[in-house]
């Protein structure tokens, strides 16, 4: 996964790095990926030039990563979320590849960015979180994702974060015993509440 992420060729960041200012951010970058994952995913904020056509930028970079036969990326999906489709998700154009891995798969998830502070929004969410953990928030993190995953449940992985950092969660009871709109809440990315 190192490579598909940090070649200075051919991996995730050279590649976005070409069309923009671009952060890794998410349960890679802050080591929260649980041991019995199968498929984690890679996440990446990029800001691009204003005028540039975000849709077609993402499908361009999309066919680029999936025809390139030194990476395994095979499949990618564009959609726009500046309607928004997504309002858990960030204001921009989404990028989502899957490649295949000895042991399993690895998925990126890429938001593609014309406006300066979304962007900075966004990083600023990762760079809180980041700040705020410990030895022992970053293993109840890692330990609620892995009992989600065994017990068949999906949790957003953010809710997670923040359910630990802002609540004290240290179980997955803890994080299922929060109320509905609690834990909805808390999967809500902060960075469109900023969006003008």
């Amino acid at each position: 996964m190192e490579n598909l992420v940090k070649d200075p060729e051919i991996g995730l960041h050279a590649v976005l790095s070409r069309i923009g200012e671009t952060a890794i951010v998410g349960s890679y970058d802050l080591g929260l990926i649980n041991p019995s994952n199968r498929e984690p995913d890679v996440d990446a904020n990029v800001l691009v030039e204003p005028e540039a056509d975000l849709v077609e930028l993402a499908s361009s970079v999309g066919s680029g990563l999936v025809t390139d036969t030194r990476v395994p990326w095979h499949k990618y999906e564009v959609y726009d979320n500046r309607i928004p489709r997504r309002p858990a998700m960030p204001h921009s154009v989404y990028l989502g590849a899957k490649a295949y891995v000895p042991g399993g798969k690895v998925a990126a998830d890429v938001w593609l960015f014309t406006d300066q502070a979304l962007f900075a929004n966004a990083n600023q969410n990762h760079a809180e979180v980041k700040a705020a953990l410990t030895p022992e928030t970053t293993e109840a993190i890692v330990d609620i994702k892995e009992e989600a995953q065994q017990r068949g449940l999906y949790v957003p992985g953010f809710a997670v974060y923040r359910a630990v950092l802002e609540y004290g969660a240290t179980s997955l009871d803890d994080y299922l015993g929060l109320d509905d709109e609690t834990r909805e809440a808390l999967n809500r990315y902060k960075v469109n509440d900023q969006a003008a």
